[in-house]
């Protein structure tokens, strides 16, 4: 899956009022990788690019896309 951008994801989740405050989105990704029961330091579904974005693993394979996160990706809880 395409890498979604910080921007991206508050202007269409949390609309333009949000004045680029990242802490809820970042307390709904930490939500989903616990429902997911996904590792922050070592994840299997949710990427983070940091300072970019996020990047869902491919449904198809249950691998990042590319197929391995690059050594610069760490997760961010």
């Amino acid at each position: 899956m395409r890498l979604l951008t910080y921007e991206q994801l508050l202007q269409r989740v949390w609309g333009l009022g949000n004045n680029g405050d990242l802490r809820p989105m970042r307390t709904a990704i930490s939500g989903l990788r616990r429902k997911f029961g996904d590792q922050a330091n070592s994840p299997t579904y949710i990427f983070t690019k940091p300072p970019i974005g996020y990047r869902m693993a491919s449904p198809r394979t249950g691998k990042s896309t590319p197929p391995s996160p690059q050594a610069s990706e760490r997760p961010v809880s």
